[in-house]
């Protein structure tokens, strides 16, 4: 059996797929295209901050739990010194839990799926095609590119 294709995505691909009321969401559609989908710890981080923050408890655990989650490594740590130190050269900041991630796919070698940045109200249930974070500042900067429209190779 071949093994199949893993692709890294980011807290708004998994709060977009907690939102959307129609079927598939952005991340059913992007499983059935890319193959497996994995995370971060940062994003159980973030999202788990969010549940907590609207009075929620497990929030990862309880909806994602067969996800894999890549934890925060020295080497991720290193990687995320290099992505860090060359967007403030370019006067660039994406944030560092966004920089952690980036490192994490980057360093692990798999695409990133991402949304762009865009209150919930302002799509509904029309979510945006995934775009790589803050478009070529970060793309690169990867040797394994995933293209602004989310094509993920």
């Amino acid at each position: 059996m071949a093994q199949q294709s893993v692709f890294l995505v980011d807290t708004s691909v998994l709060i977009a797929h907690l939102r959307q009321t129609k079927s598939p969401s952005v991340l059913e559609s992007a499983q059935a295209a890319y193959g497996v989908p994995v995370t971060s710890d940062i994003v159980v981080f973030e999202l788990e901050v969010g549940a907590r923050r609207a009075g929620r408890e497990f929030e990862f655990r309880n909806l994602f739990k067969p996800m894999h989650s890549y934890p925060l490594t020295r080497p991720i740590l290193i990687r995320a010194a290099d992505i860090q130190a060359a967007l403030l050269s370019q006067n660039k900041v994406i944030g560092l839990p966004d920089t952690f991630i980036a490192a994490t796919a980057l360093e692990h070698d798999i695409p990133l799926l991402h949304l762009p940045e865009c209150p919930p109200a302002c799509w509904g249930d029309e979510w945006p095609e995934p775009k790589a974070p803050q478009g070529e500042a970060l793309v690169q900067l990867s040797s394994n590119p995933v293209p602004a429209r989310g094509k993920i190779p």
